[in-house]
């Protein structure tokens, strides 16, 4: 009788263990799944909220910029350098502000030199030769994350006839190495593998040529389509990136840069 009383309590005492270690571990995973479920959240609402990002500020998360030498003082760490409004019928509509980062180092100012290569040019252009029906408009945003400056430019460039294009730049710089930031340092300080970034880049262009193709097929005219085996895809190749509000890390592919086209696919982790 002892005997089997003993089997018993140890029998009780067995399955109240194994109850609370199904317990906690069921706990865990929930608590697990609905962080991941947060985040995913997080994410896709920062990529449905991507084109009200542009205010033409810097977003100040930290304010600790001890190590950068601004080259004007009493000026924000990046500020508008060119802004003009300016409609004249039959000729141009314009609205740009084009951004200056404000440090004294040899790589932001070839940034400097590139933006306003690439931006301030096309505003020069414009006004100068008065191309007929031109639509151009330049906004930007800025970030900096712990020691992580990032800013992104957009641009929307419709020319005459010629399809709409979107154009975005982004520059990425270590305010305390006072170095330039590729995609792959961020990677690696977020424990992000190469191949788990490669592989969400791959099931997005599949994505976007799957429902280019079911929409192609109901409006009757050519889509924008993309080759998932292009370059451009390569992690070595990917720079067009930047750190945003909360970390969010937003890798881009505007390949209005290079065609004339508004299509952009966003990435974020």
């Amino acid at each position: 009788m002892k005997k089997s009383r003993k089997i018993l309590f140890i029998s009780i005492l067995a399955i109240c263990i194994l109850a609370i270690n199904i317990g906690v571990y069921l706990q865990f995973f929930r608590s697990e799944k609905k962080e991941q479920e947060g985040r995913e959240l997080i994410l896709q609402q920062a990529i449905q909220e991507f084109d009200t990002i542009f205010k033409n500020e810097c977003d100040l998360q930290n304010n600790n910029v001890l190590n950068t030498i601004k080259n004007e003082e009493g000026k924000q760490l990046i500020y508008t350098s060119n802004k003009k409004t300016e409609i004249k019928q039959g000729e141009y509509n314009i609205s740009v502000n084009i951004p200056r980062i404000n440090i004294n180092n040899n790589i932001i100012q070839e940034y400097n030199k590139k933006i306003n290569s690439i931006f301030k040019s096309k505003l020069d252009n414009i006004l100068l030769y008065k191309q007929s029906n031109t639509i151009y408009t330049v906004e930007y945003q800025a970030y900096l994350n712990d020691n992580i400056l990032s800013l992104i430019i957009k641009a929307t460039l419709k020319e005459g006839n010629n399809p709409q294009r979107l154009i975005i730049q982004t520059y990425n710089y270590d305010i305390n190495t006072n170095k330039e930031v590729n995609l792959k340092d961020l990677l690696q300080t977020r424990d992000i593998t190469e191949d788990k970034v490669y592989q969400t880049i791959k099931e997005r262009i599949e994505e976007e040529n799957k429902q280019s193709e079911e929409l192609k097929q109901i409006i009757g005219q050519n889509i924008y389509t993309r080759d998932i085996n292009s370059n451009i895809y390569k992690l070595e190749n990917t720079n067009t990136f930047f750190l945003g509000k909360d970390n969010i890390l937003y890798i881009l592919y505007p390949y209005g840069n290079a065609n004339y086209t508004s299509e952009l696919d966003i990435i974020t982790f």
